[in-house]
C-alpha cells in the first residue's frame, strides 16, 4: 500500500507499533524520499543521519526530532552511499554517476565534487582521522583521496570486479573490502583486509560478500555472506562464527556503539538481533524489503541505542514503477527505532542453538586399507572390506559441552572415507575443504612404492586448504600406515622421519585394523588434535537446529531422495504448534536444507523440488561415469550422454540404486554435477552428444613430448589431472577458443582460435603432484593478440590452482629463420647479462624480450571466465532441464511418457550489453518483471516452466500451437519496455526407451533460439508443419520467413527454419 494522507501514515505507524515486542518502540518515521534508500549514515556526533537515495538526493536529519533539515541535491543519478568524516561536519556520497561529493553539513552546500572513479561508487568510508576517503564500486580499485584537497592519494587493486561496502579498522591502518563477481583475473569475490601502506592483502576469504563492520571495542569484524552473518577474528585472522537465522540475502549490518548488539537487515524483510559477545540470536522484527542490488541500510547510532533502517510501511507492494534503474515502492523511508539494550539482552533464548564440526577425511590410494580402518576407528568391528567406492561419512563422536557465558554448544566429529581408486581423485577434489584433521593413509606391505599416493594427497589437502583463503583453520595432517600385520613396514624409519619433515605431518601411526594396533592410540590423538575453541562456531536458533536434526534423522533413514515439500510437510505434521506460531516456516525449512548442503551432508537438485539424502551416490555415479569414459575403446576419454543419463555403465552393485525412477532423477543429477565443476564438456558430435573428460583420454598425441611451435613452460604443483582437466574444459568453454574429442589426447588438447591458428596444451606428469604445461601453437596462423589471450589464460588459471600460488614460467625463443629454439640455458645467461638478441648460427636474429606488439591487448581473463561460467551454466541448465522432464510432476502434467510436447526457449536480446548498460540495479528488476510476464502467459495457455537460468526460459507446451501463442505474446509484451526477446520452438516425443528422445528435443530446441538473429521468434519444420496442419485462426496472417542450411551444433546436417511473427 502507497501511504499519502497524514492519518494514513499515523496509522502505519501505529499498526507497526502494536506488532513490536517491550523492548522495542518506534520513535521515528522519515519520509520524503522517492525511490529506494541506500546505505544510512550516522554523524559520529550522533546529531544528523544521512540517507542517500536512488531518487538522486541525500537527505540529513534532525536525529532527536526527526526533522528534515537538508535535501542534498547535485547527483545526476542514484545515489548509493554516504558517510561523515569525523567533524560531522562534512559529509560524502557517491553513487551512479561515477562522482564523490563533499557537503558542508551544517548548510547543505556542497564543499567538492571529485570524478575519478570509472564505474559505479557502492561505498566510501572516511578514516578515523577524517582525512582520508575510501571509495569503491563496480570496479577493481579503491581509491584514496585527501578529504581537504580532493586529490587521489593513491589506488589499491583489490582485484573485484564488485565492491559493496568498504571499512576502515579503528587505527585507520587496514580497510576492510566486500566484492562479488569474477574480476579481471578470474578472481571471484571475497571478503579481504588490506594493509593501506604497504597496499598488501592480511587476509581473506572467497565467498560473495555485501556489508563488512567493525567491533566498535573488540578486534572482531562482522560480514554479511548470502544469508548468513559471519564474525572474523582479526589477529589471527579467522572464522570465529556463523550466525544463522535469515532465510535470503542478508544486506546491511551494523554493531552497535558499545559493541553489545549486532544488528543485520535481510531480504527476507527482517532486520535480526544478535549479542555482539556471543552471536546468540536475540530476536527479530518486521521491516518489508526488496531484493534490489544496491543493498539497503541499517546503522546504529554511534551513543545512544538508536537504529536506523530503510523500510517500508506494512503491506506496501514492492512492485516496479517502469523506470530502468529499479524504481520500487518499498525502502524508501528510514524507521527510527529505540532499544532497551538490557531488555534485549535478557531476551537471549533458551532456543539458541551452537555447535562445531569437526570435519575428519581418511585419504590415500586404493587398496590401502583405509575402509577396514574407518570401521574400526568408528567403533565396529573389523570386516574385510572390498576398497570403499565413492565416499562415506561416519558420526565419529558427538557430545554437549558448556562454554564461557553458560551457553551450550553442540559439538560433532565426522570423518569422512574418501575412495582412492583413480576415477575418484578428481571427484573427491570438491570435498578437500574446511578439514580439521587429515589421515593419510598407505599400505605398509606394499612391496614397490608404500608411499605411492601420499604425496599426492598431501599436496591435494594443501591445495584445497589454501584455496579456501588465509582464513582456514589450520588442518592437522597424520601419517597411517595400515595393514601392518600383514608384515612389517618396508621402508625405514629415516625415510618415513624425511617424509614427516618434508610435508609437516604431525604424527604417524603403524595400524592393524585386523588386530587393532594403535587404533584406540589414533583415536584418542584425533580427539586431542581437534581445537574446538578454533574452529569456527554455527550459531542459530533451536528452530534451526531442530530442522537440521528431522533432515539428518531422514538421511541415517536411508531415504535416498524426496521433494522437498514432502519433507516440509512431514515436519510440519510432527510439528503442528510450530506451524500456527512460525509465518515463515517453510522459508526457514528451506534455509536450514541449504545450510546442510554446504556442509556436503545433503543436496538440493535443480529440478522437481527434489532433496538427494544420500549426495554421496553423486560421486559414486560420477566416478562410475569417468572409469567407463576411461575405458573407451577409441581411446577418446567420453561417453555418450544418452548412455550416461539411461544408466547403460557399469555401477559397483553395493552402489547401484536398484529403484530405476529414482535412479534416473540421480543420473540426471549426476550430468549435471559433472558439467558444473567443469570435469566434462559436452560435445555435441555429428554422431550424438558426449561427455568428454580431458583427464581420461588413453590415445597418444603424435608429436609428444616436444610438439611444434612450443612457445611457453609453466612448471607447477597441486592435483596434476584436475588443473589440466579444468582448464581444457574452462578454454573451450571461454568464448575465444573451442575444441572437441578429435582434437584431445593423453594429456594433450588442441584448440582454435576464435581469431584463427591453432594453440594447443600438452601436459608432463610428474611425481610427487607436479606438472609442466607447455603451450604451443602449431601452425603460422596464431596472431600475436591470440597468442597473447591464450598464454594469459592458462597462466592465470594454472597460478589460481597451484600450492602457495607459485609457477615457474619459462618462455622458448624461436628463431624465425631456422625455426630452431633457443636453448634455455643461453636465453638465461644473456637476459642475466642484459642482452636482447641471441644471434643464431643460421645467421637469423632471435629477440628474447617480449614482443612489443603484445603490450596494445587488453586482458581478457574475466571476460573469459565469465563466458565460460555461462556457457556451463546453460549446458547445466540443459541437463536439469532435461532432469526435470523426468519427475512424477511433469510426467502427470504431460499425460504420461508417450506425448507429444512443444518446448520454447526465450532469452533477452543483447542482455550482456543492456546489463552493462544499467547495472546490476536495474537487470535485476528488470528481469523478474520479464520472468513475472512470462508466468502469466505460461499459466494462460496451459503451459509449464521448467526452467530459467540468467536471461533465459524453458517451458512446454501440450500443444504447438499454444506454445506459438505463448511466444507470440511475450514477444509483444515482454514485461518491460527495455526487454526484446528472441524464441526458439521445437516440438518431439517425449518417448523414453533405449535413449533419451525427448533430451534430443529440449537440445534441438535450445540450438533454434541459439540460431535467431535479432528479436524474433523461429521454428523448426517440424513445428511449422504442426502450425499448418492445425489451422487455427489466430495464425491465418502470420508472417513467415524461410532460412535454409542452418546448422545447429550436435546435430548432423542442416535445417530449415522458420522466423514467424505478425505483419505489419
Amino acid at each position: 500500500m502507497k501511504t499519502e494522507t497524514k492519518g494514513e501514515r499515523l496509522r502505519a505507524d501505529r499498526r507497526i507499533q502494536r506488532g513490536l515486542p517491550e523492548w522495542i518502540k518506534l520513535v521515528h518515521t522519515l519520509r520524503g524520499h522517492k525511490n529506494y534508500v541506500g546505505r544510512l549514515a550516522w554523524s559520529h556526533d550522533g546529531r544528523l543521519l544521512a540517507s542517500p537515495s536512488g531518487d538522486g538526493s541525500i537527505r540529513l536529519w534532525h536525529a532527536q526530532s526527526g526533522d528534515c533539515l537538508h535535501i542534498l541535491q547535485g547527483h545526476t543519478g542514484s545515489v548509493h552511499c554516504a558517510a561523515f568524516d569525523a567533524t560531522s561536519n562534512q559529509l560524502a556520497s557517491g553513487g551512479l554517476d561515477l562522482s564523490i561529493k563533499l557537503w558542508d553539513t551544517t548548510n547543505g552546500a556542497l564543499v567538492r565534487s571529485m570524478q575519478g572513479d570509472p564505474e559505479w561508487i557502492n561505498s566510501i568510508a572516511f578514516d578515523p582521522k577524517g582525512t582520508r576517503l575510501a571509495s569503491a564500486g563496480f570496479g577493481s580499485s579503491v581509491r584514496l583521496w585527501d578529504s581537504r584537497t580532493g586529490e587521489m592519494i593513491t589506488s589499491l587493486d583489490v582485484g573485484a570486479e564488485r565492491v559493496w561496502s568498504l571499512a576502515f579498522d579503528p587505527s585507520g591502518r587496514m580497510i576492510a573490502v566486500a566484492d562479488s563477481g569474477i574480476a579481471a583475473d578470474g578472481k571471484k569475490g571475497s571478503l579481504s583486509i588490506w594493509n593501506l601502506a604497504e597496499k598488501t592483502k592480511y587476509g581473506w576469504n572467497e565467498g560473495e560478500y555485501l556489508s563488512v563492520a567493525y567491533h566498535p571495542r573488540e578486534r572482531m569484524l562482522a560480514a554479511a555472506r548470502s544469508a548468513v552473518v559471519e564474525i572474523w577474528q582479526l589477529a589471527p585472522f579467522r572464522l570465529l562464527r556463523t550466525l544463522e537465522g535469515h532465510t535470503k540475502q542478508v544486506s546491511s549490518i551494523s554493531f552497535s556503539g558499545d559493541g553489545r548488539i549486532l544488528a543485520s537487515k535481510g531480504n527476507d524483510s527482517t532486520i535480526q538481533f544478535w549479542a555482539g559477545d556471543t552471536g546468540s540470536r536475540l530476536a527479530a522484527i518486521s521491516e518489508p524489503s526488496t531484493e534490489l542490488s544496491i543493498p539497503p541500510g541499517v546503522a546504529f547510532h554511534p551513543n545512544l541505542p538508536l537504529l536506523a533502517s530503510a523500510g517500508s510501511d506494512p503491506d506496501t507492494h514492492p512492485d516496479l514503477n517502469g523506470s530502468v534503474f529499479g524504481r520500487t515502492n518499498r525502502d524508501r523511508l528510514i524507521h527510527i527505532w529505540q532499544l532497551d539494550f538490557e531488555a534485549l539482552l535478557n531476551e537471549r533464548p533458551d532456543s539458541a542453538a551452537h555447535y562445531v564440526n569437526a570435519k575428519v577425511v581418511l585419504v590415500g590410494d586404493t587398496g590401502v586399507g583405509k575402509s577396514g580402518l574407518s570401521l574400526v576407528l568408528n567403533n565396529q568391528r573389523f570386516l574385510p572390506t572390498d576398497s570403499t567406492p565413492g565416499r562415506r561419512v561416519w558420526t565419529l563422536k558427538s557430545q554437549q559441552v558448556t562454554v564461557p557465558g553458560g551457553d551450550t554448544q553442540t559439538r560433532e566429529t565426522l570423518l569422512w572415507d574418501l575412495a582412492g581408486q583413480p576415477g575418484y581423485r578428481i571427484i573427491h577434489q570438491l570435498h578437500l575443504h574446511e578439514i580439521a584433521i587429515a589421515l593419510v593413509v598407505f599400505d605398509a606391505r606394499s612391496e614397490t612404492d608404500p608411499l605411492a599416493g601420499v604425496r599426492h594427497w598431501e599436496r591435494a589437502l594443501r591445495l584445497a586448504q589454501q584455496r579456501q583463503g588465509s582464513t582456514t583453520h589450520q588442518m592437522k595432517k597424520f601419517l597411517v600406515s595400515a595393514r601392518n600385520d600383514r608384515g612389517g613396514v618396508s621402508i625405514g624409519d629415516d625415510r618415513i622421519e624425511s617424509i614427516l619433515n618434508e610435508f609437516g605431518f604431525d604424527k604417524y601411526f603403524k595400524t592393524s585394523a585386523k588386530e587393532g594396533w594403535q587404533i584406540n592410540e589414533l583415536r584418542d590423538a584425533i580427539e586431542r588434535a581437534i581445537d574446538w575453541d578454533f574452529l569456527p562456531e554455527v550459531s542459530s536458533s533451536k528452530l534451526f537446529s531442530d530442522i537440521k536434526l528431522f533432515l539428518l534423522d531422514v538421511k541415517k533413514s536411508g531415504r535416498l531422495l524426496a521433494p522437498g515439500i514432502q519433507l516440509y510437510d512431514e515436519f510440519a505434521h510432527n510439528n503442528e504448534t510450530l506451524v500456527a506460531q512460525v509465518a515463515d516456516l517453510r522459508d526457514q525449512f528451506n534455509t536450514c536444507i541449504g545450510r546442510l548442503e554446504n556442509r556436503d551432508l545433503i543436496r538440493r537438485l535443480t529440478f522437481g523440488g527434489y532433496v538427494l539424502l544420500q549426495p554421496e551416490l553423486l560421486d559414486a555415479y560420477g566416478s562410475a561415469m569417468v572409469n567407463t569414459a576411461k575405458e573407451e575403446p577409441d581411446g577418446l576419454g567420453s561417453i555418450e550422454e544418452d548412455i550416461a543419463r539411461t544408466g547403460r555403465f557399469f555401477v559397483p552393485k553395493e552402489q547401484r540404486v536398484t529403484d530405476t525412477s529414482q535412479e534416473q532423477i540421480l543420473l540426471h543429477a549426476t550430468v549435471e554435477e559433472l558439467v558444473q565443476h567443469d570435469l566434462a564438456l559436452r560435445e555435441n558430435a555429428d554422431d550424438g552428444r558426449y561427455l568428454v573428460f580431458p583427464s581420461q583420454f588413453n590415445r597418444d598425441y603424435e608429436v609428444a613430448p616436444e610438439p611444434k611451435g612450443k612457445a611457453l613452460a609453466i612448471t607447477f604443483a597441486g592435483p596434476v589431472q584436475s588443473l589440466y582437466s579444468t582448464l581444457v574444459v574452462r578454454l573451450g568453454h571461454s568464448g575465444l577458443f573451442s575444441t572437441r574429442r578429435a582434437e584431445m589426447w593423453r594429456n594433450a588438447a588442441v584448440f582454435t582460435s576464435k581469431l584463427g591458428g591453432k594453440c594447443g596444451l600438452f601436459l608432463h606428469e610428474f611425481a610427487e603432484a607436479r606438472g609442466r604445461l607447455i603451450l604451443f601453437f602449431p601452425d603460422d596462423r596464431s596472431t600475436a593478440e591470440t597468442r597473447f589471450h591464450f598464454e594469459e589464460f592458462a597462466l592465470a588459471h594454472t597460478i589460481r590452482r597451484s600450492i602457495d600460488r607459485a609457477v615457474e614460467v619459462v618462455r622458448f625463443f624461436v628463431c624465425s629463420r631456422c625455426g630452431e629454439p633457443v636453448p634455455d640455458a643461453y636465453v638465461k645467461i644473456l637476459q642475466n647479462k642484459g642482452a636482447l638478441i641471441f644471434q643464431c648460427p643460421c645467421g637469423g636474429e632471435v629477440p628474447l624480450s617480449e614482443p612489443i606488439e603484445r603490450i596494445q591487448f587488453a586482458s581478457q581473463v574475466g571476460s573469459m571466465e565469465r563466458t565460460a561460467d555461462r556457457h556451463r551454466e546453460f549446458d547445466a541448465f540443459v541437463m536439469s532441464a532435461n532432469g526435470e522432464t523426468r519427475t512424477k510432476s511433469f510426467l502427470d502434467w504431460a499425460g504420461g511418457e508417450r506425448v507429444t510436447l512443444a518446448i520454447v526457449f526465450t532469452d533477452i536480446v543483447d542482455s550482456t550489453a543492456l546489463g552493462e548498460a544499467i547495472r546490476d540495479e536495474a537487470m535485476d528488476q528488470v528481469r523478474r518483471s520479464h520472468f513475472a510476464r512470462s508466468r502469466d502467459l505460461i499459466r494462460k495457455f496451459k503451459g509449464r516452466e521448467i526452467k530459467t537460468i540468467g536471461d533465459s526460459f524453458m517451458s512446454a507446451f501440450r500443444s504447438v500451437d499454444a506454445a506459438l501463442d505463448y511466444a507470440l505474446s511475450l514477444n509483444e509484451r515482454t514485461g518491460h519496455p527495455q526487454v526484446h526477446l528472441r524464441a526458439g520452438i521445437h516440438i518431439g516425443s517425449m518417448q523414453v526407451e533405449e535413449n533419451d528422445v525427448f533430451g534430443g528435443t529440449v537440445n534441438f530446441a535450445a540450438r533454434v533460439v541459439g540460431a535467431v538473429e535479432g528479436a524474433e521468434i523461429w521454428m523448426s519444420e517440424r513445428a511449422r508443419e504442426d502450425i499448418e496442419r492445425l489451422g487455427a485462426r489466430n495464425h491465418k496472417n502470420l508472417r513467415w520467413k524461410r532460412h535454409d542450411g542452418i546448422p545447429l551444433k550436435g546435430f548432423p546436417g542442416t535445417f530449415i527454419l522458420w522466423a514467424v511473427g505478425p505483419r505489419g
